[in-house]
């Protein structure tokens, strides 16, 4: 198997995880926080649309978002509160979670393979060293870690059925 085929791969365990999670997951419920501390299921969801975003402008594809709706949601930003205009509503998250997913999927399904090796137009990590391989399989591992945490803020919301975490 190949390896942009197991990238492929990785997407579409991660989307099934991230939209089962989400499921009746309300726009109040998103923004229940985690205690002691930790960022609420809003964030995480339009975190992960950040680095999808990202992912989708150096395949050359067309973005969901403009850099200014993925502010709220960028690593080290504030807390989000329920109170902020920029936010988004969860249900709109959820649909963009979907179209970035129907975007970037045929785009890594028809990567040539030895493109993997060269060099990556950037790197989150600030690696010289790093490459298309490399940082496909850093920014899934990222949307992987994230979807997990899906399933912790799910309960947290006090959501128990449907659960995969």
């Amino acid at each position: 198997m190949r390896a942009i085929d197991l990238f492929v791969r990785q997407l579409s365990f991660t989307q099934f995880v991230l939209i089962n999670n989400t499921k009746d997951v309300t726009h109040e419920e998103s923004l229940i926080q985690p205690q002691p501390g930790g960022n609420c299921m809003n964030w995480v969801v339009g975190h992960i649309l950040v680095a999808r975003n990202q992912l989708l402008s150096v395949l050359g594809r067309e973005t969901v978002w403009d850099d200014s709706i993925g502010l709220p949601y960028k690593r080290g930003s504030k807390a989000i509160l329920g109170d902020d205009p920029s936010l988004r509503r969860f249900e709109t998250l959820v649909q963009d979670l979907t179209l970035t997913y129907e975007r970037i999927q045929p785009a890594l399904a028809s990567c040539d393979e030895g493109r993997m090796d060269e060099a990556s137009p950037f790197s989150p990590t600030n690696n010289a060293e790093e490459t298309w391989g490399s940082l496909l399989a850093g920014l899934l591992f990222h949307e992987s870690y994230h979807a997990g945490q899906t399933g912790l803020l799910r309960r947290a919301a006090g959501k128990t059925e449907g659960n995969l975490t």
